[in-house]
C-alpha cells in the first residue's frame, strides 16, 4: 500500500483512545493484497460486501442522504495529507456519538 505504516499508527491511537466503543468501517474501490492485510490489522470481524449493483438495476433510486448528515472536506498540500487525515480522525473521534465515514 505504501501508507501501511502511517494507517496503523492511526488505528492504534484510535484503539487506544476508546477501546471497544467504536465500529470501523473500511471501504475501497479494489480489493488488492494490500487491502486484505490492512482489513486483517484493523477491523475485529472483517465482513465483505460487494456493492456493485445488478445490470439493469435501479438502484440509485433508493439511495437516501440523511438529513443530519455532514460532509466534511480538507484541502491540503499533498506532503500533510497523512497529517492532516490523522489529526481529523483523532479530533472526530472524540465526538461522543459520532460516526465518520472517510473516503
Amino acid at each position: 500500500l505504501g501508507y501501511e505504516r502511517e494507517v496503523t499508527k492511526v488505528l492504534d491511537a484510535l484503539q487506544k483512545q476508546n477501546e471497544n466503543k467504536r465500529q470501523s468501517l473500511l471501504l475501497s474501490a479494489t480489493l488488492t493484497q494490500g487491502i486484505e492485510q490492512l482489513s486483517e490489522v484493523s477491523l475485529r470481524h472483517p465482513v465483505f460486501i460487494d456493492a456493485a449493483a445488478e445490470e439493469g438495476e435501479e438502484s440509485e433510486k433508493n439511495l437516501v442522504c440523511p438529513e443530519n448528515l455532514t460532509q466534511t472536506f480538507l484541502l491540503v498540500p499533498a506532503k500533510l495529507r497523512l497529517v492532516a487525515l490523522g489529526a481529523f480522525v483523532l479530533w472526530k473521534s472524540q465526538s461522543k456519538g459520532k460516526k465518520m465515514l472517510i473516503f
